[in-house]
């Protein structure tokens, strides 16, 4: 990130799923785009913890979370689900 925030490169943002955002995915990760770092401050020195703050990219479909847009759909919500199933993971 630090470098990405030095030579100004785009980075790609996933976004996985948090029960208290409504911006996030009700399962899984969603793909959120293109962002370039605005600024950065530290946090902690001595565990070198950051805070970046970051600019959507200009040019790009709006974040698909809400509206019928909405990612994840319901098949692939079910997909999810069955998917987990067959891995023997604990369905959530």
């Amino acid at each position: 990130m630090l470098e990405a925030r030095d030579t100004k490169q785009q980075i790609r943002v996933l976004r996985a799923e948090n029960k208290t955002s409504k911006f996030a995915p009700k399962k899984g990760l969603r793909y959120d785009g293109l962002y370039t770092i605005s600024s950065s401050e530290i946090l902690r020195e001595k565990t070198a913890m950051y805070r970046f703050t970051l600019r959507r990219c200009k040019g790009q479909d709006p974040i698909r979370y809400s509206g019928p847009e909405a990612r994840p759909t319901g098949e692939e919500l079910r997909n999810y689900a069955t998917i987990r199933e067959y891995l023997g993971m604990v369905a959530v």
